[in-house]
């Protein structure tokens, strides 16, 4: 065994990198184990096994193996260096809400404690999600960095017609269909669509919802069957597009108890689809389901594709 105590003093981060390399290529070559000690966020970025060292303040010093850079960059508080341990790319702003309520129910019930960094980025429809997604891999983020898509449920029925059309798919078609061919072992897709999940939960729901509502505003009279009869007056006429008629009951719905509760309407919508996913997830088939996208997500570090 070798202990390195600084490895960083004196060095250009580059060099950091560069002697990181050669002492890991030493290690497995000559089977033994270094560790090093450091301060450097550039070793910290750049390790791929950390052991952190907590402190809590009253002599006794904790030992975290295995734990993800952007914990140990925040803990010793080098603020500009910290990036996310993982990057979920998304449709628009209603993904990111649904994903980042999956996100937490996953590690809140999975007791996950030491939690990785998560990005959640909106990008816009799923052809421009998978053009970012190809374009920027390995250039634009750090190769460290877990990458990955999940894209409305609606699309994966989209994948799945031009697969079947073989060789009668046009051009166009073709060029999204080896997108996703390329992008297969980092895409996921959301349970639902979610603005259409949301409302047709709302619908069913709504005594339920009634219940939860209350209690989470227990100041304000809330009255929710009447809020979306309210919402679906407001709409009376049939659209071809569901998911945009989905989009306007639940922005109406939103509006109304915004109006009652004073409530910021992001908060609103939050709420909603905590809800949503807690309901969701609570039957046990779709509660493995989230496990075994989850598991194999944060049980592999990088990118993995």
């Amino acid at each position: 065994m070798l202990l390195i105590d600084e490895l960083e003093m004196a060095l250009h981060p580059r060099v950091q990198i560069k002697l990181l390399r050669y002492l890991e290529k030493i290690a497995k070559e000559r089977k033994f184990i270094i560790i090093l000690s450091t301060h450097s966020s550039s070793l910290i970025k750049a390790a791929n096994n950390l052991i952190y060292l907590e402190n809590n303040g009253k002599g006794k010093i904790t030992t975290h193996y295995n734990c993800f850079p952007a914990k140990v960059l925040n803990e010793i508080a080098i603020e500009e260096d910290i990036q996310p341990d993982y990057l979920f790319l998304v449709e628009d702003t209603m993904a990111e809400l649904l994903l980042k309520e999956m996100l937490n129910y996953y590690f809140y019930t999975e007791q996950i404690s030491w939690r990785p960094v998560c990005k959640v980025l909106p990008i816009g429809g799923y052809p421009q999600v998978l053009d970012f997604a190809h374009k920027t891999h390995g250039y634009l983020f750090n190769a460290r960095i877990g990458q990955h898509i999940f894209l409305d449920k609606d699309v994966e029925d989209e994948r799945r017609e031009l697969k079947e059309k073989g060789n009668n798919r046009t051009k166009s078609e073709q060029h999204k269909f080896e997108q996703f061919k390329q992008l297969e072992t980092r895409t996921n897709y959301l349970p639902v669509t979610p603005e259409l999940g949301l409302w047709d939960w709302i619908k069913t729901q709504s005594e339920t919802i009634q219940v939860a509502i209350s209690d989470h505003y227990p100041d304000c009279t809330i009255r929710f069957a009447d809020n979306i009869k309210i919402a679906e007056e407001s709409y009376p006429e049939k659209s071809a597009n569901n998911r945009e008629a989905a989009k306007k009951l639940l922005k109406s719905l939103i509006s109304q108890l915004h109006e009652v509760t004073k409530i910021d309407e992001k908060r609103i919508n939050d709420y909603l689809f905590k809800l949503f996913v807690e309901n969701y997830y609570s039957s046990q088939t779709n509660s493995n389901k989230l496990k075994a996208t989850f598991g194999r997500i944060f049980n592999r570090r990088g990118n993995h594709s």
